[in-house]
């Protein structure tokens, strides 16, 4: 029998031991993107449950072997009487299509301890795979029918000072809740719900409750197996739609110039959309909450490095795939490594790149001229702006005709860096109000305003 989650110190070995396991492994594991399928083997899952679970599990693991290109990194835990690998990270998917062979269901559902064990694999650092411009971290399957009913708790009795064994449903949910979200916050879920009454709601909430995570139908299974691919298909049209209020259309007409393919399931065209919508789940994103971002994403730390808002491109050496979707953006901030930068593409993607101080024209990204262009949006970051009809900031901006650059878009409101330094965020459709209105940056008045880019050469701020 497994140990109970709540037995801290043993699970914490646990996780250290599996995790020196993988890594002994790593010559034997793809460079794709790594998946960590998490499957129920309790009684409850006896029957109609297991076979739809095996049935989901064999036509993904079928599905990557028949497209080896994208070399998909697989790993499989079991849990119910026994929590356990069954197949550490691989990419032999011969051998894993028949890791359920043999399986018997028995035991309680220790939906708790196959979560916890599945960190050993998704907490390391190495689990990170481009597709496009897309940064993939490790990504759950989970597959059960979500059955909390045998789930055993401890809780102090806060009378009797002791541990109480009880079996309560609702508070089984709300630890598991707790436990995916924090996993969830860096990798995506995947829940495919199987057996006759499967708790869709549980489901739903670790699924949904993850960045970039999804509920699949276990009879759309072999679908899933296609997301790598379509997120490939979204990488190479990123650049060729708006960033925001696009349509299926526009991803249909994208798909077909790019790929000059007619014959597009709507299955997947549904895939690149969520993927498309969801792209901030896939960028580089080392912050874990909004506070931490506000602190330390749009810092302005060194008057060596290019200012938020300054506009940039790959430069020559450049080494990071499709992230910028081969266009500009815009810097929106320094990073916390000394000479790095945070950048946001005109796609939205936003990564941390090195500028070299001492050759500016030789780093990772390079300043340019280009301005922002919109296509359906109203205002986007890189956007070169001046003071608006609803202007009540006295000076703030320099005074009248300065303008300023967008480094940052939040709702109806917009942050700003001026020509003399100056930042701070203004109205731009707050309750029907725009301190600032965005210029046409080919207009020859504009170009003669436009903020200049000027570096205090090897001084620190």
């Amino acid at each position: 029998m497994s140990r109970s989650y709540q037995d801290e110190a043993y699970w914490q070995e646990r996780i250290r031991s599996e995790t020196i396991e993988l890594r002994k492994t790593q010559h034997m594991q793809g460079s794709g993107v790594s998946i960590v399928f998490v499957l129920d083997a309790s009684e409850s899952m006896k029957g109609e449950g297991f076979l739809e679970m095996r049935d989901a599990f064999v036509s993904i693991i079928e599905d990557f072997y028949r497209h080896p290109e994208f070399d998909h990194n697989v790993a499989v835990i079991q849990f119910g009487r026994d929590v356990k690998y069954l197949h550490y990270f691989s990419n032999n998917y011969l051998s894993l299509k028949h890791v359920l062979d043999g399986i018997t269901c028995e035991g309680p559902s220790t939906i708790m301890e196959g979560l916890t064990l599945s960190i050993s694999a998704l907490d390391d650092g190495n689990r990170l795979a481009s597709v496009g411009p897309f940064t993939n971290r490790a990504r759950l399957v989970f597959i059960s029918n979500g059955n909390t009913k045998n789930v055993h708790v401890n809780q102090l009795g806060e009378e009797d000072g002791y541990l109480a064994a009880i079996s309560r449903s609702e508070q089984a949910k709300e630890h598991i809740s707790n436990l995916a979200k924090r996993i969830g916050n860096a990798n995506p879920i995947f829940c495919i719900p199987v057996g006759k009454e499967p708790d869709v709601c549980l489901l739903g909430a670790i699924a949904y409750g993850s960045k970039g995570g999804k509920l699949v139908q276990h009879k759309e299974a072999k679908q899933y197996a296609r997301y790598t691919y379509n997120m490939f298909v979204a990488g190479e049209i990123m650049g060729r739609i708006p960033p925001s209020e696009y349509t299926m259309d526009d991803i249909k007409t994208a798909v077909i110039d790019r790929r000059k393919q007619h014959d597009i399931k709507e299955k997947d065209l549904e895939d690149v959309f969520e993927i498309l919508k969801n792209r901030h789940a896939y960028d580089m994103n080392v912050y874990s909450d909004e506070e931490s971002m506000e602190d330390n994403e749009y810092r302005e730390r060194d008057s060596r490095l290019p200012p938020p808002g300054t506009r940039v491109r790959r430069g020559p050496n450049w080494h990071y795939n499709d992230q910028d979707s081969n266009g500009p953006g815009t810097v929106i901030g320094h990073w916390t490594r000394d000479s790095w930068v945070y950048v946001e593409w005109d796609t939205g993607m936003k990564y941390p790149y090195e500028y070299d101080t001492e050759n500016v024209d030789l780093g990772d990204i390079v300043i340019t001229d280009e301005p922002r262009l919109l296509q359906r949006e109203n205002i986007g970051v890189g956007c070169l702006v001046q003071r608006g009809p609803d202007w009540q900031w006295k000076n703030q901006d320099g005074g009248p005709g300065n303008i300023g650059t967008v480094y940052r878009v939040k709702e109806n409101v917009v942050y700003v860096r001026w020509k003399n330094g100056n930042k701070s965020n203004y109205r731009f459709g707050y309750d029907g109000k725009f301190d600032v209105v965005v210029c046409d940056p080919f207009d020859e008045s504009i170009e003669t305003s436009m903020p200049c880019v000027v570096f205090s050469k090897g001084k620190k701020g």
